[in-house]
């Protein structure tokens, strides 16, 4: 990162303008394979139960591996107290476009206090999960299964618009976090219906001390909201019932040795069709969902990785299981999909300098199902940071 003067930045304030500190990381990747979030086209002649288990088509694609671009600053209001602030955005080095379209401020956008008594932000907010954990899928990769894309590491965490959240000082190792995202419409999902409350809630605790670590995150989406992805395009939930999940995390980092263990656990309200695809789910055929639907998955995962010079191999396994779709029209209540997904990466980064890291990694996703069509990549990019 380096301090510069941002004079022809005329979305910020100018005083913060005086010394604001310029960061950031782009990163590219060109991907081989076959996966369940490429858009390659399927068989047009193939049945609709052909295409649910379809053996999904494989091909090349250049995508983004999360860049983004950020300005931050302080300053110090005396007696050991701060303001600070931070825009945060997201880049799309490939050209593409995403669900925030051409939003400003998409990723930690805030202005705060920072003192003895901890660190206080309001803005479109990172949860606990999101911002300080995921050690467990540090891998670089786009929409491929060269990183663990079957976690909620990939397809729940998320940052929060809206958003309070208080970080406390570390004492004895120990920090927790609030976070508390506002639903600033309240709809009615009907006429003579009650109103919704779409708010966010998520709390986090960790622990660290010598290397070893000890995170603990918690979620919850009201009102039936869809998963993170889905809420940025303005698609909103209407059932009444709350999505949840968790997520713990523990392991030892000594800056060679790197070994991280994850175990979670979900519930989703009225998922989106994708989402159902993704865990091969029956229903997801039909098309249409009940808002009190729920998909339910349980995870765990182990990555290892170990750097000697310019060189860090690394190796992840993840498993779902317990994957149950739940149908409250049914007579069953419940019925279980009866399948379990496992994942496996291999890769090797190599860095050629302190900044531009060079990075390799091949992912294989199987699942039980007899008919569900392996998913594979082999990734190769390059990361720059600054």
């Amino acid at each position: 990162m380096k301090k510069c003067t941002l004079l022809a930045l005329t979305l910020l304030p100018a005083a913060a303008m005086a010394d604001a500190t310029l960061y950031g990381k782009l990163a590219v990747g060109v991907e081989y394979g076959k996966a369940a979030d490429y858009s390659f086209q399927t068989d047009p002649k193939a049945t609709s139960d052909e295409l649910f288990y379809e053996q999904y088509k494989a091909g090349m694609l250049v995508g983004d591996n999360g860049s983004f671009i950020g300005f931050k600053g302080n300053e110090s209001l005396g007696n050991g107290l701060k303001a600070i602030w931070q825009v945060e955005q997201k880049l799309r080095l490939d050209g593409s476009a995403d669900g925030d379209g051409a939003k400003w401020a998409t990723r930690n956008s805030f202005v705060g206090l920072s003192g003895g008594f901890g660190t206080l932000r309001l803005g479109n907010l990172g949860t606990y999960l999101k911002d300080d954990m995921q050690k467990v899928d540090p891998w670089a990769y786009g929409d491929g299964v060269n990183g663990l894309s079957i976690l909620s590491t990939n397809w729940l965490d998320d940052y929060v618009r809206n958003a309070i959240r208080y970080d406390s000082p570390e004492l004895a190792g120990f920090k927790l976090t609030a976070l508390y995202g506002v639903d600033e419409v309240r709809h009615y999902a009907a006429a003579g219906t009650r109103r919704t409350n779409q708010s966010t809630s998520s709390l986090g605790l960790g622990f660290e001390h010598k290397g070893f670590f000890i995170d603990a995150g918690y979620v919850k989406f009201g009102s039936a909201n869809l998963e993170p992805s889905l809420e940025s395009v303005g698609m909103a939930g209407s059932g009444k019932k709350s999505s949840h999940y968790w997520r713990l995390e523990t392991g030892y980092d000594n800056g060679k040795l790197a070994l991280a263990l994850a175990y979670g656990q979900n519930k989703i309200y009225n998922p989106s069709q994708n989402l159902m695809k993704k865990f091969r789910d029956p229903q997801e055929r039909d098309g249409v969902f009940d808002p009190e639907n729920s998909l339910s998955t349980t995870e765990a995962a182990i990555t290892v990785a170990y750097t000697f010079g310019a060189f860090t191999p690394r190796i992840s396994y993840a498993r779902i299981w317990g994957i149950r779709d739940e149908m409250p029209n049914e007579e069953t209540k419940e019925a279980s999909i009866d399948e379990k997904i496992a994942q496996y990466v291999v890769g090797l980064d190599y860095a050629l300098t302190k900044r531009t890291l060079a990075h390799v990694s091949y992912g294989l996703v199987t699942s039980a199902m007899e008919k569900a069509s392996t998913e594979q990549t082999l990734g190769f990019g390059l990361t720059h940071s600054f």
